[in-house]
């Protein structure tokens, strides 16, 4: 299912890459217990009461989380503003610009990847990110 997602999108060797990258940093039990959110809103047409609607819904799933996994800006800051912890992922071809973010990154658990492919984190991490 996953997979076909990814090449639905077209791009199939960047879905291929993330995912061998994410395997190397949480362990297989993580993925299958995990629930998995994607925030992309439905093309045009969709009005702004249904925007809030929406939005509204992500903040419920973010509070009511245990931990939360993302690599979007937007997602982790309102988890930080609830006491919910984050792994921000730093990486996938769109690093981070470190100036933009200058200030911001220091407040995560960061895993970043390199291009190179080298993973690195802020915390501590040995091993991998277990269930």
């Amino acid at each position: 299912m996953k997979m076909l997602r990814g090449l639905k999108r077209g791009n199939p060797a960047r879905y291929y890459k993330k995912q061998k990258y994410l395997k190397q940093i949480f362990d297989s039990e993580f993925f299958r217990t995990a629930i998995h959110r994607k925030q992309v809103l439905p093309s045009a047409g969709i009005s702004d009461e249904a925007k809030f609607s929406l939005a509204e819904s992500y903040l419920r799933d973010y509070a009511d989380a245990r931990l939360v996994v993302t690599s979007r800006i937007h997602c982790a800051l309102p988890c930080l503003a609830m006491g919910v912890p984050v792994i921000f992922i730093n990486g996938f071809d769109d690093y981070v610009d470190s100036c933009r973010f200058e200030g911001i990154l220091e407040l995560f658990h960061c895993i970043d990847i390199a291009p190179d492919g080298t993973i690195t984190n802020n915390f501590g991490l040995k091993g991998k990110v277990d269930g």
